[in-house]
């Protein structure tokens, strides 16, 4: 954390899953003609868009409509109809376009995309049924990691099920990014605007909003089917301990049905009885509470050990006072740990009708009672006294710190687990939008009762956030000897999410919402693909520079999820790590062009690629693409996962520091003491001379690499903070001197020249 201007430093467009909305951001700087020609299907070439065509329209109009004003000395015209155009074809012939040949050829592409996805989709869920019956004929047991006959091919075909469900999505994003592209160019050459017109009818359209959550659920039936999953027993408690190791990523939006795929592989949706297998997403709700001064925000910001956050939390479409499930709203309480002192952290809770949760605020809740009511309902005196324990603890934390409802946030959660399994459990966070909750309501809960936003208020723009990416939750809950499964590793390596350490919704949300009453923000706020969430939000204070601090993203903008020139259009390669094995080479570098850069600067590297091309003396002679391609073919895999730094990482560092400055003075004192009492018959002013430079270089050594590794620490460099070079020569720098010392001995006893006092 810091001043406001200043970025906490403490960790690491819009794609459309179907249905989802949204567009996919592609960058300025790539002309996206040439991007979708680049990545569309080629055997569907004929059922995309036609970008060029439509392009060629609108510059055709707009030079026919300037020509025309100017013959007849008048400005072109500019009322633009937006009712639905004639059928008819653009005009190419004779030269006269006008915008309704633009408009015209627009129609029958959105209905040529609306035709084909139709088609594809009712392919797919054929395909599904044809599958779903061969798995579920009930004649045939599987297990996990068979593949052996016919149980192979049923994986494999599932498989191939999930691959052409994913073009088919990459199909509408591209589609949907274009018909946005081409009515932004049209809105920028014609003065009267239709894209918000045209987008939403896109909206509208089946291809668009459909929801097809019912296909991963499906998928997931038959993925828990094949690797025959174990059914676990439910342990119901009235207060339920978590502790668990979670780690937190973004995850692009149109790449969140890539993870769901590649997750049911290994994990079943988690369906919630509420759920009734209608979908595999559950709408999550969440009031965050603090007080005036921002305790709470203050104490998860800069991880204070201990540091607590409290909500109220309930699921599905009821409204608050409605509660969720069976009318209950969940009270939580997160409470944050440092890992490296060997701590969890730890999530606990209880359930209330959603009508009793003012109790909380104006001072009514009996515990005791409750209590009493809950031994008369048969529970164990054991359950009930952790109840009280925690009940107990958050009423006080409420009352004693005035904690009102603060902040809320909505989304749609999938969760993977072998139900109520919670050794590896996932979630996954889709249409995350965060609100402020500080209504006057909401200031005074305790008399007026209400501890949430009235639903048929309108909300202000400044009061309401739409996060931009996915929320990816990897939570693993290990026994002592098991190890994080591979699978596991193979997801967060594949570079289809990335890492942001320590990240949470009520930080970021407080921080967006809340600029005026909050004095530091998350390093995260500073990410590019933020930008335009943060400017809907009329957050502005958090794009300003400031004059007074130096912002910590200025020194550390690699810890940013998606960086400086933020492409979401870009091939997962180019933004990827290569990694580099070959003998004694085994190297991470980043994406292809600074690949290069570092072929030419890193010696190692440059002798793997002479190896490559044999008799090629320096790679400064090897054509770029050829080196990467041959020297690194298809590894061009993963974004590389930011480096955890944990204080005893620093006190490593200084106490190998200490040792090797331990090593220098034990070798300065020596020589020293050699030079001191001499003999001036004996040699001993050589051995002295010898180990003293020694000395010196082993200080120098001690100091420049103390300095170079706290650099690599601090910046969190991705890549080996070991030097594998220096202890070796340092140790043949130290063999050298004793070698010469001992030279000189076995000389001098030959040559007798010592003294008898020697």
């Amino acid at each position: 954390g810091g001043s406001r201007g200043r970025r906490s430093a403490c960790g690491s467009g819009l794609g459309l899953g179907l249905g989802s909305g949204s567009h996919l951001a592609v960058s300025k700087m790539v002309k996206f003609g040439k991007h979708l020609v680049e990545n569309m299907e080629k055997e569907w070439s004929e059922h995309y868009m036609r970008y060029g065509v439509l392009k060629q329209l609108l510059t055709s109009g707009a030079e026919d409509a300037d020509g025309d004003a100017k013959e007849f000395g008048q400005p072109p015209s500019k009322q633009l109809s937006l009712s639905a155009p004639t059928q008819s074809g653009p005009n190419l012939v004779n030269g006269a376009v006008t915008e309704n040949d633009f408009f015209s050829a627009l129609e029958e592409d959105m209905v040529r995309v609306q035709r084909f996805t139709k088609g594809q989709m009712a392919e797919i869920v054929r395909e599904i049924n044809e599958v779903e019956e061969l798995i579920f004929d009930g004649s045939e047991e599987y297990s996990n990691g068979d593949d052996r006959g016919d149980t192979g091919d049923k994986r494999a075909r599932l498989e191939a099920l999930a691959g052409k469900f994913l073009r088919l999505e990459k199909y509408v994003n591209l589609n949907l990014t274009g018909f946005d592209k081409i009515l932004k160019k049209h809105d920028k050459t014609f003065p009267t605007p239709c894209r918000g017109h045209y987008l939403n009818r896109l909206a509208s359209q089946p291809w668009v909003r459909g929801d097809y959550s019912g296909v991963m659920v499906s998928m997931s039936r038959m993925w828990e089917k094949l690797r025959g999953d174990r059914v676990v027993q439910e342990v119901k408690s009235a207060a339920q301990n978590f502790t668990r190791r979670t780690t937190k990523y973004w995850v692009r939006t149109e790449d969140v049905t890539a993870v769901k795929a590649r997750v049911l592989m290994h994990l079943p949706v988690f369906l919630q009885e509420s759920m009734k297998g209608e979908s595999d997403a559950q709408l999550v709700n969440s009031i965050y509470l603090d007080n005036s001064s921002m305790e709470l925000y203050r104490g998860r910001l800069n991880k204070t050990p201990g540091a607590i956050a409290l909500r109220l939390r309930w699921y599905g479409t009821a409204t608050p006072d409605a509660g969720g499930v069976d009318g209950l709203v969940f009270v939580e309480r997160k409470t944050h740990l440092d890992k490296w002192t060997g701590g969890l952290s730890v999530k606990q809770r209880f359930a209330l009708p959603a009508s009793r949760i003012k109790e909380l605020f104006n001072g009514t809740f009996d515990i005791e009672k409750e209590a009493i009511a809950m031994r008369a309902r048969g529970k164990k005196d054991a359950e009930v006294e952790s109840w009280k324990e925690l009940a107990g603890e958050i009423y006080q934390a409420i009352t004693s710190k005035q904690l009102v409802p603060t902040m809320r946030t909505q989304c749609y959660r999938t969760a993977f687990q072998i139900p109520f399994d919670a050794t590896v459990r996932i979630s996954l966070d889709t249409n995350l939008t965060m609100v402020a909750e500080r209504t006057d309501d909401a200031m005074h809960v305790a008399t007026t009762g209400r501890w949430f936003r009235d639903p048929k208020a309108k909300v202000p723009a400044h009061d309401i956030t739409r996060f931009p990416h996915a929320i990816l939750e990897v939570k693993l809950q290990l026994e002592d000897g098991q190890s994080i499964p591979t699978w596991v590793n193979d997801l967060l390596d594949s570079g289809l999410a990335s890492e942001v350490h320590k990240y949470s919704k009520f930080v970021h949300g407080c921080a967006v919402l809340m600029t005026d009453e909050v004095s530091s923000v998350p390093y995260w706020v500073d990410d590019p693909s933020l930008e335009e969430s943060i400017k809907a939000s009329k957050a502005m204070k958090l794009l300003e520079g400031t004059r007074y601090f130096r912002d910590a993203n200025a020194v550390y903008s690699h810890l940013l999820p998606f960086k400086e020139g933020y492409d979401a259009s870009k091939p997962r390669g180019a933004t990827s790590t290569v990694r580099i094995i070959g003998g004694d080479v085994d190297t991470e570098l980043g994406a292809v062009g600074y690949v290069w850069s570092c072929l030419r600067g890193d010696g190692s590297v440059r002798r793997f690629c002479r190896r490559c091309f044999g008799a090629v003396r320096s790679v400064g002679g090897i054509d770029e693409d050829t080196c990467v391609d041959t020297c690194f073919g298809d590894e061009v895999i993963a974004t590389p996962s930011h480096q955890k730094v944990e204080p005893k990482v620093l006190f490593a560092n200084e106490r190998t520091f200490l040792h090797w400055l331990q090593m220098s003075a034990s070798l300065t004192g020596l020589s020293s003491a050699l030079l001191a009492f001499r003999d001036e018959a004996h040699a001993a002013h050589i051995y002295a001379m010898v180990l003293l430079p020694v000395a010196f270089i082993f200080s120098c050594y001690s100091v420049n690499t103390w300095h170079w590794r706290s650099t690599r620490i601090q910046q969190r460099v991705v890549g080996r903070w070991d030097d594998a070079i220096g202890p070796t020569a340092m140790a043949l720098t130290l063999i050298a001197s004793l070698t010469f010392t001992l030279c000189v001995q076995i000389h001098h006893y030959r040559n007798g020249t010592y003294a008898t006092k020697s």
